[in-house]
């Protein structure tokens, strides 16, 4: 699958999606977050979401970022 906008070319696309990756990484916090430790409870175990939760997070806040841009994901012309 690939991004696709009509009427779009490669630039406005590298720079959306590099504008919204950027966007996602800042409120789920991207790379810098994955390889902390995850808080726990000893009582309860881990505290928090885990490191695929904010991997999923930031995928749909990206996916949501580019759709509100006019975007649309259909499938590689390979």
């Amino acid at each position: 699958m690939r991004w696709h906008k009509p009427d779009g070319n490669d630039a406005a696309l590298a720079r959306d999606l590099e504008a919204c990756r950027k966007e996602a990484q800042q409120k789920f916090g991207g790379a810098s977050a994955l390889g902390q430790p995850i808080s726990s409870d000893p009582r309860f175990g881990p505290i928090g979401p885990s490191q695929a939760d904010l991997r999923m997070q930031e995928s749909q806040a990206l996916g949501r970022c580019m759709r509100s841009r006019g975007y649309g994901l259909v499938p590689d012309e390979k």
